[in-house]
């Protein structure tokens, strides 16, 4: 499991990174002329002390979203999305604050962002977008950079860039990292399932046919079985991704209902939204069954003095990360033995 999951990691990362750099490449000359009028930097955007306790939701596509719909509107705090909820939201009248995007993908603008209103909607992606995606967005944008994506010889070529976030996976992951840097606390989970509950793909969603109608698309189905964790090798991948910064950064996280793969993070009913919600980081107990949770899928997540850290997922680095802990299982002992004498 550990191969395939590092294999699926450097495969990702390898398409991306051919495709960011093209990108970023026939966009230089649009950003820098941006940047020539006005700072369109992440940074100029507001911070937060998360002891205000600032809710934010950040919005997935999956089932638990439709269940959450009903309370989004009345939602009081910020709203992170991505392009492929444009529909589904503008179908319930909401307007998120944030529209995430990172694919590199041409699709994103050629099929996702043409026809919606995005005034009120800030778009906050990289330079390395495809350019389709700038060319559709008519609303507000700010940029900020990728790191560790293989991108880091680029980064010099937008210097009026400079705050970075780490490829984590999916955009909805992004997201979480990008509403921490913000100071947002708690950071709520709607739709982020990266588990298929049933046999379901997604939440319901909408396909707009003209300036406010909208017919609703299937419901896209997969095969499940019975007693196993319904979900795809690269969902499952991404999962663990999030579980790994809720541990790294010590994340205010919850999620709505309890179906998805993260069964690790705390969940709260979709009414309570509307409610405060008191929720800190994970507990010792919560990132001891992160690292079990990683470990048994390849992967671990591991936090250095400065709060940050790095993910492995070469079969050796998870070794010395078993081993590290065997080590410390056993001082800790004997620690306790001098203490009892």
């Amino acid at each position: 499991m550990s191969l395939e999951f590092a294999a699926l990691n450097t495969k990702v990362s390898n398409e991306h990174s051919r495709q960011y750099a093209k990108n970023g490449a026939e966009n230089y000359q649009r950003i820098k002329e941006e940047f020539q009028r006005a700072d369109y930097s992440i940074e100029t955007l507001p911070r937060f002390d998360p002891a205000d306790h600032l809710p934010c939701l950040i919005i997935g596509s999956g089932p638990s979203l439709d269940d959450s719909l009903p309370f989004i509107k009345d939602f009081p705090g910020i709203i992170f999305a991505s392009p492929s909820q444009l529909c589904i939201l503008e179908k319930w009248e909401i307007t998120p604050h944030f529209v995430v995007a990172v694919d590199s993908a041409d699709s994103v603008g050629e099929e996702q962002i043409p026809g919606h209103d995005t005034y009120g909607m800030t778009l906050l992606t990289n330079p390395y977008i495809s350019p389709k995606v700038l060319d559709a967005w008519k609303g507000a944008k700010r940029y900020f950079q990728l790191v560790d994506s293989g991108n880091e010889r680029f980064l010099d070529v937008f210097p009026w860039i400079k705050q970075g976030f780490p490829v984590a996976g999916s955009v909805n992951n992004t997201q979480v990292t990008i509403a921490h840097w913000m100071g947002f606390s708690p950071i709520i989970l709607a739709g982020v399932d990266y588990c298929f509950p049933g046999g379901r793909t997604r939440a319901q969603d909408y396909r707009k046919r003209g300036p406010y109608i909208f017919d609703p698309k299937p419901l896209d189905m997969c095969e499940t079985k019975d007693g196993l964790t319904s979900a795809s090798p690269e969902t499952l991948f991404y999962a663990n991704v999030l579980l790994g910064l809720w541990k790294m950064y010590g994340l205010p996280l919850v999620q709505i209902g309890d179906k998805g793969a993260c069964t690790e993070i705390p969940f709260v009913q979709p009414e309570e939204i509307l409610q405060p919600i008191d929720v800190g980081g994970p507990t010792p107990e919560q990132i001891e069954e992160i690292d079990k949770t990683m470990i048994s899928y390849g992967m671990f997540a591991q936090v250095d003095e400065a709060g940050l850290g790095h993910f492995s997922w070469k079969e050796r680095d998870l070794e010395q990360a078993v081993l590290a802990r065997e080590a410390e299982a056993i001082a800790k002992a004997r620690a306790d033995e001098w203490m009892r004498r």
